[in-house]
């Protein structure tokens, strides 16, 4: 019995042993299935966070660069003030576009800067008093000189900035180059006020034609009835015979205006052409006497000329240039009162030109008229020139055939002392050197 219980004993032990042994590896197995299973699902669930977290990722730096981009375009630099009004960024664009140091504005106080670069006051103001209200404001356009002496403009917007606290921090804004456009509506200006002046030159000038054209119509038409209707018999020829040569006088006189009008207006249009040749200048000046010669003889002022003693040749219009100097001529003898002088000279310049003058003692044209007698249809009234009534070309047309042939027209004057009209002839246009003038004439 004995041995029998001990023999059972044995063999219990063992089979609990055995059975310990697989509960043990079952345990193990269970753990480790469990282990497994929760790096499982812990690599799972990592995985979708950190793909969550990389979209998240690439979201942000897709808007960020939306953005930018959008930035970019609506602005060309950035701005900051902080709570005390003081500007503390500007951002790297800012010299480049505005041509200013950064250092010299960082610090100021943002209505400094309003007050010393705005372009309207009364808008600085307005700006200033927003951001005194901690209110936004827009579009505020500032002017700044270049050290070149060129002129920049932008225009700043800005809103107000709080802390995490809902504490005023300041401001941040933005600034876009706006000088192009401020060119362009400049330029818009100008073109809008050369063509209302050029409107009531025109209007004026029409005004003034009124007399200019109605004067000599006048003589033909009544002349000419006189002679058709023989008012005064058949037998007064030599009367008939005056009124027929002031019918001639008052048609030339009509086809010169006329003749200046068009010519004006040919070279406004480009259309205009030279017909050059080489021609002595003396030429062009016995030229320019002989057509004037009759009002040269009526006049009440001494005329002289200034000529040179041997050909001076120049590459000219021949026609046009003298038309210059009769239109000059014409003017000078017009406006110089009995007792004074009219001189008809040429010079050399240093650099290889020629200087045409014509010199008057008249009555002379206050600095302020010049560029009004420059201009086509321009006229300046005063007592004396209400007597001798013109259309006001004669100046700007002997201008206009001056630069026709590469030269220039200066007008100097003094009120009530004379005028001083002198065309340069370029030195290109010279075929032979000029040679001492000599007084004649």
């Amino acid at each position: 019995i004995d041995a029998e219980l001990t023999e059972r004993e044995t063999t219990f032990s063992t089979h609990m042993g055995e059975a310990a042994r697989g509960a043990t590896w079952l345990v193990v197995i269970g753990l480790g299935g469990l282990t497994i299973g929760l790096w499982t699902i812990g690599i799972f669930f990592a995985t979708r966070l950190v793909r969550r977290q990389l979209a998240l990722g690439n979201q942000l730096r897709e808007s960020e660069t939306r953005f930018r981009d959008y930035a970019e375009v609506a602005s060309d630099w950035y701005w900051e003030i902080d709570a005390d009004n003081k500007v503390t960024f500007l951002s790297e664009r800012f010299e480049e576009i505005v041509g200013v140091v950064p250092q010299t504005v960082l610090g100021m106080d943002v209505a400094d800067v309003i007050r010393t670069w705005a372009v309207d006051a009364r808008h600085g103001k307005a700006a200033v008093a927003s951001i005194e209200a901690r209110k936004p404001f827009r579009a505020l356009a500032l002017r700044f000189i270049r050290d070149s002496g060129d002129t920049s403009y932008c225009a700043i917007s800005g809103k107000p900035n709080c802390d995490d606290d809902g504490a005023f921090a300041g401001y941040r804004g933005a600034g876009a180059d706006i000088t192009d456009d401020i060119h362009a509506a400049q330029n818009l200006r100008d073109a809008k006020e050369r063509a209302e002046i050029a409107n009531r030159s025109k209007s004026e000038f029409l005004a003034n034609m009124s007399h200019e054209l109605r004067t000599p119509l006048n003589a033909i038409l009544g002349f000419s009835d006189v002679i058709h209707h023989r008012m005064f018999g058949d037998k007064a020829i030599e009367r008939y015979s005056d009124y027929a040569k002031d019918i001639h006088s008052s048609g030339a006189h009509l086809l010169n205006i006329i003749n200046d009008i068009l010519d004006l207006s040919k070279i406004e249009a480009g259309r205009a052409v030279l017909d050059e040749s080489e021609v002595a200048l003396d030429a062009v000046f016995r030229e320019t006497v002989m057509l004037l010669g009759d009002r040269i003889a009526r006049g009440e002022a001494t005329f002289h000329t200034l000529l040179p003693d041997a050909p001076v040749i120049v590459r000219i219009d021949m026609r046009k240039f003298t038309q210059v100097l009769v239109n000059l001529l014409s003017n000078a003898l017009k406006f110089t009162p009995a007792g004074g002088s009219v001189t008809l000279s040429a010079a050399r310049a240093k650099d290889g030109s020629v200087l045409v003058q014509v010199i008057d003692t008249g009555i002379g044209i206050a600095a302020m008229d010049i560029e009004t007698v420059l201009a086509p249809f321009g006229q300046v009234e005063s007592a004396f020139s209400r007597r001798h009534h013109g259309t006001g070309l004669g100046l700007p047309l002997a201008k206009s055939l001056a630069e026709l042939h590469d030269g220039t027209l200066t007008v100097d004057s003094t009120e009530g002392e004379g005028t001083t009209v002198t065309v340069t002839i370029p030195s290109e246009r010279m075929v032979r050197d000029v040679v001492p003038m000599l007084a004649a004439g």
